[in-house]
């Protein structure tokens, strides 16, 4: 089975208070994106999370508009302080765009607190929160 439908029937799983209330409360840093509603513009940057499994959320893209300046990386740092509050672990796969590779991306995350992910999280990078680390 691909990773695509894995992530689907993962998606399954029933509804975490603690994730719902993490995405609402990174939902509510901006504005629905007109262009794509299932992102939000924060600060400049256009951000998509999703609920995964039981305590853990999906962060399915983020992309400053502008790069360089440190908007992405300040907003993903609101973004993992606010799963911390709601003690949710972030997933993510890292999907390069544009000019930036997957080795300058994962080197990114990394500098976040990102792990890389093992078992079926093995694709992916996992930031958990303070105290919860595996």
């Amino acid at each position: 089975m691909n990773w695509y439908k894995q992530s689907q029937i993962k998606l399954k799983h029933k509804d975490d208070p603690n994730v719902s209330r993490a995405i609402s409360a990174i939902n509510s840093m901006g504005m629905a994106n007109s262009l794509n509603p299932r992102e939000r513009v924060i600060d400049g940057v256009k951000v998509a999370v999703r609920p995964y499994d039981e305590g853990m959320l999906w962060l399915t893209s983020i992309e400053a508009m502008e790069k360089g300046k440190g908007h992405g990386t300040a907003v993903l740092r609101k973004i993992l302080d606010t799963a911390d509050q709601y003690n949710v672990v972030v997933y993510l796969d890292p999907m390069p765009f544009g000019d930036t590779n997957t080795k300058q991306l994962v080197k990114w995350y990394t500098g976040m607190g990102f792990v890389r992910g093992t078992g079926y999280f093995g694709a992916g990078m996992i930031h958990y929160p303070k105290g919860k680390e595996m």
